[in-house]
């Protein structure tokens, strides 16, 4: 994953490579920054000199980096779906026992557990906005780390929590965070940046 600054500096370099490889090949076209090839077997986007250009990244390493994304975007919805399975027997009463498997019963109506994953499920839209407005400024990879981190302890946090404010406060919190693979559009702007057009569909599927 890399950030917008370098996400720059590697077009520029590119944007080098690609205006000197249009002038040996002139049935090639330089459009929009990208190598645009005639079927001659040229790589779209031609990458650049630049090691650390994520197209010249290992497989191992791209492969790895779009794993993570998917699963954090994966972890969201399912996060909040088990919410919802887990209503019911979250609002059983005695209030606060915990049964030999662990689970909190609160002895609340079902409606009123049910904000925790309405506030879990809101936040998974929400958090997208802000997480593509932090990734533009800050860059992908710093926000990515710290949305995740986040998104960790507020999971913990729900798993422990010792009443039901303090479990809906974590489920809400962790709604927010958890959504930063989906709403900032990670997993299609790292494919962009890492394969090239011929590899991309096929990961993207």
């Amino acid at each position: 994953m890399i950030t917008e600054k370098h996400t720059s500096k590697v077009d520029i370099a590119r944007s080098k490579t690609l205006h000197a490889a249009a002038d040996d090949h002139p049935l090639e076209e330089v459009s929009a920054g990208l190598n645009v090839s005639k079927d001659d077997g040229q790589v779209t986007p031609q990458p650049s000199a630049d090691p650390n250009d994520p197209l010249n990244w290992a497989q191992s390493k791209k492969n790895l980096t779009l794993l993570i994304i998917s699963a954090m975007a994966f972890l969201a919805d399912y996060g909040s779906a088990t919410g919802a399975v887990t209503l019911i027997p979250q609002a059983k009463k005695p209030l606060l026992l915990t049964n030999r498997c662990g689970d909190r019963e609160w002895g609340l109506s079902e409606d009123t557990v049910n904000h925790a994953n309405v506030g879990n499920l809101f936040m998974i839209g929400a958090g997208g906005v802000f997480a593509a407005a932090f990734a533009a400024f800050f860059g992908r990879l710093p926000v990515f780390f710290w949305f995740a981190v986040a998104a960790f302890t507020t999971a913990a946090w729900s798993a422990g929590a010792g009443s039901f404010p303090s479990f809906m406060a974590a489920r809400i919190l962790n709604g927010f965070f958890s959504t930063v693979s989906q709403g900032a559009s990670y997993a299609p702007a790292e494919l962009i940046s890492t394969w090239t057009r011929a590899k991309r569909m096929p990961r993207l599927a």
